[in-house]
C-alpha cells in the first residue's frame, strides 16, 4: 500500500507553533529514513483544538 495520514497530538506554547510542525515533519522523515524508506512529509492541515493551559496550546496535524 502507499499513502496515509498520520493524526499527531501534541501541547505546544503557542509561540513555537511553528517550530513544533518543522520539527515534527522532519522527526517523521528522519523516522522513516532510520527504517529505510524515502516518505514524501507535509503537513496537510493543523487544529487548534483546545488551550491546555495559559499559553499552551492542543494541536492535532495531519
Amino acid at each position: 500500500p502507499e499513502g496515509g495520514v498520520l493524526h499527531v497530538h501534541g501541547n505546544v506554547k503557542d509561540s513555537e507553533e511553528d517550530s513544533w510542525l518543522e520539527n515534527l515533519t522532519m522527526s517523521i522523515k528522519d523516522f522513516a529514513l532510520a527504517e529505510g524508506y524515502m516518505w514524501k512529509v507535509s503537513i496537510e492541515h493543523v487544529e487548534q483544538v483546545k488551550w491546555y493551559a495559559p499559553h499552551i496550546l492542543h494541536l492535532v496535524a495531519d
